[in-house]
């Protein structure tokens, strides 16, 4: 079984108070989020942010939720959750799946960028 670190960088544009949501793919299908940071890189001045980490990408209930920090927290975001999570690999291969985030501000105003940055330790052999 390998076990290596990935890093996940994603920009999402548009963000207000109502959650953006966005696809994060390839990851492994089975591994540990082990930090996630946030950069609100442009919009109207605010000053927190949230985001969210699930298994599906409408997610229905607690169970399908990686990581949720509850609540909008200072920006800039630098949170280190440890939570291990399980998704269907894509194409058959086992290997990759993918995980969905959902972002926020503290601003009704869609006009911020948000720079994630996500560390994944992979829990998948990757033959």
């Amino acid at each position: 079984m390998a076990d290596f670190t990935s890093y996940h960088i994603i920009t999402v544009n548009g963000v207000s108070s109502t959650p953006t949501a966005v696809e994060l793919t390839p990851i492994p299908s089975t591994g540990r989020v082990e930090r996630i940071q946030a950069y609100v890189t442009s919009g109207t001045l605010i000053n927190q942010v949230r985001v969210d980490v699930f298994r599906v990408a409408t997610p229905t209930s607690a169970t399908n939720s990686v990581y949720s920090p509850g609540s909008l927290v200072a920006q800039p975001l630098d949170q280190s959750p440890y939570y291990w999570y399980q998704v269907d690999a894509a194409g058959g291969s086992g290997v990759h799946g993918s995980l969905f985030l959902q972002v926020s501000v503290d601003d009704a105003t869609a006009d911020h960028s948000v720079e994630i940055k996500l560390t994944i330790q992979n829990l998948v052999s990757q033959q």
